[in-house]
């Protein structure tokens, strides 16, 4: 819903904002690293495909603009295949600003350690919000919709699915609707007695 609301906000009156948001939206839809969205160029289009070889791992990766990925090709095209270039301190606080606007303000509470001391920190979600925020996004969104882990390592690069999976934040809501749709009149395990 929140990323919905991001894409139906009207920033035309704000260009600075209006370009954070979009490049935030495409690494929401390709799930890439801010160093590889950051390197991005037309050279890398192969047909209607991203193929690069990621700053961070050196593996080649190809994101196919279909499907949920096809939404960051709309974003391509808008900007004449050239994102939008940001530093990623300005980018992540302009970002804030946009989560602001678009009223992303559920609490969140994160834990921290400082030594032994547990330091408590709970603000509005868009205080928290950052270009990596968007890689979180769209694996939690592709686990979230049934698609395979293997599947998405394939999109993100991800060679483990241990730090994969430190990705995924299905919540009570997500886990009520996946509970909701099992089937009560499957058949039971049933152990034999020998």
């Amino acid at each position: 819903a929140e990323v919905n609301t991001l894409w139906e906000m009207d920033l035309s009156h704000n260009s600075r904002l209006e370009r954070v948001r979009d490049v935030f939206l495409f690494g929401v839809h390709t799930g890439q690293r801010w160093s590889d969205i950051e390197a991005f160029n037309p050279g890398q289009l192969k047909g209607q495909g991203w193929d690069f070889e990621s700053k961070k791992t050196g593996k080649r990766i190809y994101v196919p603009f279909v499907g949920f990925a096809a939404r960051a090709w709309q974003i391509l095209e808008k900007y004449g295949f050239e994102l939008p270039k940001l530093t990623p301190q300005r980018f992540n606080d302009y970002l804030k600003e946009v989560g602001q606007l678009a009223g992303i303000e559920s609490p969140v509470t994160i834990k921290r350690y400082s030594g032994k001391k547990e330091l408590v920190i709970q603000k509005p979600k868009y205080e928290f919000m950052s270009s990596h925020m968007a890689r979180r996004t769209c694996v939690t969104t592709l686990l979230q919709r049934g698609i395979p882990p293997t599947t998405v390592m394939k999109l993100t690069g991800h060679s483990d699915l241990r730090t994969l999976m430190k990705y995924e934040q299905t919540g009570q809501d997500e886990l009520a609707k996946a509970l909701e749709g099992v089937n009560i009149e499957a058949p039971l395990l049933r152990i034999e007695k020998n």
